[in-house]
């Protein structure tokens, strides 16, 4: 187990219904992190989100996102992107919580508490020009 997966442990806990694989969505059904072992599982889904958010903010959709929020729970939502901070890890955004059907606008969103991420197809949200242009010319700021 390497630092990172203690880390991550004791930030967010384990726990995970009886019998359901890791990786696994609410409903049991292996997600898309699942191809990944126990060892790169960590890595290919902090790869997998911030690909997705990338794509979501140069195409102008939006991303349905499951958030470790800070009371413990996993809660999911549609997300427009905004903003990124690249040295905070955060993002601004507007949000349609998928189970309370409310809209919300969220200035502090951390990356590492997204779990898994989607983007919806046939969705738009404004492109952020002046995100994408700092992204083009500055693309170290970037990196993960």
């Amino acid at each position: 187990m390497t630092e990172e997966t203690r880390e991550r442990k004791a930030r967010y806990g384990t726990k995970r219904p009886a019998g359901q694989p890791a990786g696994a969505d609410k409903d049991g059904r292996a997600g898309r992190d699942s191809r990944a072992g126990r060892d790169g599982g960590a890595r290919v889904r902090a790869g997998r989100v911030c690909h997705d958010i990338f794509r979501a903010i140069h195409e102008g959709k939006w991303l349905c996102i499951d958030y470790h929020n800070k009371e413990g729970q996993i809660t999911r939502y549609w997300i427009c992107i905004r903003g990124l901070d690249p040295e905070e890890r955060t993002l601004a955004v507007d949000g349609l919580h998928l189970a309370r059907y409310t809209i919300g606008s969220f200035d502090r969103i951390y990356i590492d508490r997204i779990l898994s991420t989607q983007v919806i197809e046939g969705s738009y949200c404004p492109v952020e020009e002046r995100l994408v242009r700092d992204i083009r010319l500055h693309p170290r700021r970037y990196q993960v």
